[in-house]
């Protein structure tokens, strides 16, 4: 029986991880609660983009850095720890303003405004807790308590309808213990 359970939990964790539909809604499924973020930091990108020799220097300005974490709202576990990159000219300004005001989570502002995107995942897969990295590959702690763990992520890219490129690019790590938990 603990066998099959393991494996149900596996199972579920594949699912979020390959899945093309909106992470809140699985993440919010899979704790029976609906998620708040936690802001960690949200700081205007532009200037550290065009610094970096590698980034796409085709975004522009008006690039936001956000760190959140998400938390369920009624049993404040943590749920997931997220790096992404918003470029302003590439998302719809409903959803970049909602964004700037640091109250909701990007998944619940997109859900709001019923705003139609492409998905594309890059990579996923499970990090070690010291391979832990932001958007831009800078390492970053862990906010889940079990550190032994092997960390379940999703990094992918979302294109909104009428753009020809990306404007959200997310890093997302769930918490390894979010199922059974």
């Amino acid at each position: 029986m603990i066998t099959n359970v393991k494996k149900a939990e596996e199972i579920i964790i594949e699912l979020l991880l390959v899945s093309q539909d909106r992470t809140t809604d699985i993440l919010e499924i899979i704790t029976n609660e609906k998620l708040q973020p936690k802001i960690l930091k949200q700081m205007d990108a532009s200037e550290l983009l065009h610094k970096d020799k590698h980034s796409n220097s085709q975004l522009g300005a008006g690039i936001l850095l956000r760190e959140t974490c998400l938390y369920t709202s009624i049993s404040q576990r943590l749920v997931s720890h997220n790096s992404g990159l918003i470029c302003q000219d590439l998302v719809p300004s409903e959803l970049y303003t909602g964004i700037t005001e640091k109250k909701r989570g990007i998944g619940d502002l997109m859900a709001s405004i019923k705003v139609a995107t492409t998905r594309n995942i890059i990579e996923c897969g499970y990090r070690e807790n010291d391979k832990l990295t932001d958007i831009f590959g800078n390492r970053v702690t862990s906010h889940f308590e079990d550190t032994e763990a092997l960390i379940p992520f999703k990094k992918y890219e979302l294109t909104f309808n009428g753009h020809n490129q990306p404007g959200i690019y997310l890093l997302e790590y769930f918490n390894p213990q979010i199922v059974g938990s």
